[in-house]
């Protein structure tokens, strides 16, 4: 009894714990595997990609692209590589990384109740558990967003450590230090500026309410500071160029296809994803086995309007019996208020009624269309104030009925709810949001993936791999999906691959026009146009799903062979030439260089490329405006043909 009794009366610390192990769970009973998302794709090196981050330009995909904000990921890599170097497994490395983000998580939003709510632990509990177990997370976790974790993170943090510092409940010095390792915690929001954007909203907006300017401008400037080592770099990119829209980072805009479901009662329910609404002809989920409970099941349906009534209910019973309201609570009121509305309102998107003024925004403000997906960047700041109001909410019945016979059942129900709402994200619990029975979440690598990660470690070669077949989603038969070569996870070798964004459409040609030559078993025409893409190696997967074509052993003339497993790398045996050379033939072209494209076959080794439309072939241009070329300012357009 004893033990029973001591097990109660530590249940508070019990149940932070248990939250932040959650984790654990998703791998119970799942053998030596590894959690990898479509989008977000676990490293099979940390130190690799951690060593990536210190560098503004990615040179490891098609010839490269603009990495300045992904350079935001170093401190969320950071937490990947201390574990790795420690020598435990990537098991166990990822774990550990989840089981931090996870209690960043909890233990901000338990920072937060404690002052919202600082005499009511069940009211503390109620905020914690929505905040950390909420519908919103089920995606952020099923592929271990960056940016979306960064930000559910630190939201919590700067409003406690803002509130905390103007209510001279933190000293200057400790606010400073605080403030300090928030904006650490938040580097990785970087990745897509809109999340961080949001931090800066819910600065701005709290200091205005507190009407504390210096701390909100300290605030700001200690953020900005030090994520200045990706914001910097950025900003070059986007004014240098005079870009502005997302298609300039190599974001797609989905504005209008994610905002299609995201009505005001979506939103406000925490249920705007968009893959819980693809249905298959049956009319179930077609992605996301367990939407069907939260689309059809009557208890989840009900269930789901909990959380907005209590946050509604909250504003009926802020009042006291004298019609006062409480003045330390007044400003989380009209705080959490606001960013409920600003919430639903930005969570819709392009949906109507509130679309039109959405869609004018992004249109006529400039950057504004960073935020091509709201559901997902504004949804936090409606969690946060949910999380709140509803603590709110508990700790005023809680002062209203201290002192009468039902108290106790209040407190029942205010148990009962935190175990009701832990039933209901039962898929974050639980490991399900993985869909384990499906393919491309729970991997278990095949051997040969570290033989090709020793053999690429050896190779001393500085030119770049292709990989065939040319599916710009990898989808290998063991599980593993990724819109990038799985090779980039282990390995600094260039490659050549599919992806749905290239940065030159000649290049993308190029490629086309190996792949299409390959494919047809053309193959020495299609080895001459890798010598315009620098590649001499080709990187053959023989266990992807693909409709492509074999590549037959006539290839094995032109080409020596490293066979692991089911993955062959076949290096070219005639000559490429390198990245810089000094060319032997100049062809000009004054029209669409896609035109050489085809011709790419017949051209001799050392061959060069330029417009001559151009008096002056500029390296910001390199990419789009000739296949390979330094320098041509003394080309004339009336110049014979060399």
């Amino acid at each position: 009894m004893k033990f029973l009794n001591k097990i109660w009366s530590h249940s508070y610390v019990i149940t932070l714990v248990v939250l932040c192990l959650i984790p654990v769970m998703w791998f119970i009973g799942k053998g030596d595997v590894l959690i990898t998302g479509l989008d977000t794709n676990f490293p099979l090196d940390p130190s690799v990609w951690f060593a990536r981050r210190f560098f503004v330009w990615n040179g490891i995909n098609n010839a490269g692209i603009d990495f300045s904000s992904s350079t935001a990921g170093l401190f969320f890599h950071f937490i990947q590589v201390i574990p790795s170097l420690l020598g435990f497994t990537l098991k166990y490395v990822e774990i550990f990384s989840m089981i931090f983000w996870f209690s960043a998580i909890t233990l901000s939003s338990y920072f937060l109740s404690r002052i919202i709510t600082p005499n009511n632990k069940i009211s503390q509990l109620i905020i914690v558990i929505i905040y950390s177990l909420n519908t919103y997370l089920f995606n952020t976790w099923e592929n271990v967003k960056v940016s979306n974790l960064s930000l559910v993170a630190v939201l919590p943090l700067f409003i406690s450590i803002i509130y905390s510092w103007k209510n001279n409940l933190l000293s200057t010095k400790k606010a400073l230090i605080y403030l300090s390792l928030a904006s650490v915690l938040s580097t990785g929001a970087g990745i897509n500026p809109a999340y961080f954007a949001v931090i800066i909203l819910i600065i701005v907006l709290l200091s205005l309410i507190l009407k504390s300017f210096k701390i909100g401008a300290v605030s700001i400037l200690i953020l900005v500071g030090i994520n200045s080592f990706w914001i910097i770099p950025l900003a070059n990119f986007l004014f240098s160029f005079q870009n502005g829209i997302i298609s300039d980072l190599g974001y797609t805009n989905w504005l209008q296809s994610l905002s299609e479901n995201t009505s005001i009662i979506n939103v406000a329910r925490l249920q705007g994803a968009w893959d819980w609404y693809a249905l298959n002809p049956s009319g179930l989920p077609q992605y996301l086995p367990y939407a069907a409970n939260y689309l059809y099941s009557l208890p989840f349906v009900l269930f789901s309007f909990a959380v907005p009534l209590m946050s509604l209910l909250s504003f009926v019973f802020m009042r006291s019996r004298d019609n006062s309201i409480n003045k330390k609570k007044e400003v989380w009121y009209l705080y959490f208020g606001i960013l409920t509305i600003l919430g639903i309102f930005f969570g819709a998107g392009s949906h109507s009624p509130t679309g039109t003024i959405y869609l004018f925004l992004a249109k006529h403000l400039l950057f504004f269309s960073f935020f091509r997906s709201p559901w997902y960047i504004f949804t936090p700041i409606l969690i946060v104030s949910y999380a709140c109001l509803s603590g709110l909410l508990y700790e005023r019945l809680s002062e209203l009925l201290s002192k009468t016979r039902i108290y106790i059942l209040l407190k029942i129900l205010g148990v009962g709810f935190i175990v009701c709402y832990g039933l209901y994200s039962y898929p974050l619990i639980t490991g399900k949001i993985f869909r384990p029975d499906s393919d491309g979440f729970y991997i278990k690598f095949p051997s040969y993936v570290d033989e090709a990660k020793a053999y690429l470690t050896t190779s001393s070669s500085d030119f770049r791999i292709i990989s065939y077949p040319d599916d710009q989603l990898e989808s290998f038969v063991w599980g593993y999906k990724g819109t990038e070569s799985i090779l980039s996870l282990f390995s600094n070798k260039e490659t050549v691959t599919p992806s749905f964004n290239v940065s030159s459409k000649v290049f993308q040609s190029l490629q086309n026009r190996f792949y299409d030559q390959i494919k047809r078993g053309e193959y020495e025409s299609a080895i001459s146009v890798l010598n315009f893409l620098n590649v001499d190696e080709i990187f053959y997967k023989n266990d992807t799903s693909t409709l492509a074509p074999k590549i037959s052993d006539r290839i094995n003339e032109l080409v020596d062979s490293k066979t692991f497993g089911e993955w062959t790398f076949m290096k070219i045996k005639k000559q490429i030439d390198g990245k810089i050379f000094v060319a032997d033939k100049i062809y000009k072209t004054q029209g669409d260089n896609d035109d050489f494209v085809y011709l790419t076959s017949f051209l001799r080794p050392k061959s060069i490329i330029v417009n001559s439309q151009d008096s002056q072939v500029m390296a910001s241009g390199i990419l789009e405006r000739a296949l390979f070329i330094l320098k041509a300012d003394n080309i004339s357009p009336n110049e014979p043909n060399q």
